[in-house]
């Protein structure tokens, strides 16, 4: 009876003993009490192909309304190997405010600035416009990785107040459309819908039936004793 008594008290000072233990990681430091920026890198298979980014200009402009030359015959356009997203971490502070840095490093990426054709309704010296990035990655894998870490930290620059992006997901591809102006926002979520309804399901199509006719040929190969 003693020793059924004394393993009661001894289990109940253990389980007392995990409730009040410690985690073994300390407590997040509050960031606005670090002064110092967060900066790190992600590492990604760099894709560098762009005959389908020409592509996805030729469809958007074939819908009439918009063109990559400007009303001054330029285009503007870019082209990197990586991207750095921010993140403002002490919202008290905003301006002063640490911020996280991620590099995606290896996500080669090309841009290019949209303007209509027409001005506005209400102000005949304005034309709307928007930019759209097309991220290219290697694999699925890879690709869902960025996305998840573009939706956590947001795209842009953190301290512009007027930032509207809309990003579509595409075979190992990330389309991003932004613009700075609220009065935009209509038209560049409109586009969005475009690239995610059309484009996207065209070039998904099209990369199906490619593979599809490259296991044919490889089959025709084997079948004539040509290993290819």
């Amino acid at each position: 009876m003693r020793l059924f008594s004394l393993f009661i008290v001894i289990n109940l000072f253990c389980l007392t003993c995990r409730e009040h233990q410690k985690p073994d990681v300390e407590d997040a430091i509050d960031p606005c009490l670090n002064e110092h920026d967060t900066i790190y890198t992600l590492h990604f298979s760099p894709d560098s192909s762009s005959m389908d980014f020409y592509g996805l200009l030729d469809f958007i402009e074939s819908k009439g309304q918009f063109s990559r030359v400007n009303r001054e015959q330029k285009i503007d356009s870019s082209s990197t190997d990586s991207i750095v997203l921010k993140k403002i971490l002490c919202y008290a502070k905003y301006y002063d405010s640490p911020i996280e840095k991620c590099i995606l490093r290896g996500a080669n990426n090309k841009s290019c600035y949209f303007t209509s054709k027409y001005p506005l309704e209400e102000n005949k010296d304005e034309f709307a416009g928007f930019r759209i990035i097309q991220i290219n990655f290697v694999n699925e894998g890879e690709k869902e990785i960025a996305k998840n870490k573009i939706n956590e930290m947001r795209w842009g620059e953190p301290f512009v107040a007027s930032n509207f992006w809309f990003l579509v997901e595409g075979l190992n591809r990330i389309y991003i459309l932004e613009n700075f102006i609220p009065r935009y926002t209509e038209v560049t979520r409109d586009y969005s819908e475009f690239v995610k309804e059309e484009w996207v399901k065209k070039t998904s199509a099209n990369n199906a039936m490619g593979k599809i006719q490259g296991i044919t040929i490889k089959l025709v190969q084997q079948q004539q004793g040509n290993p290819g």
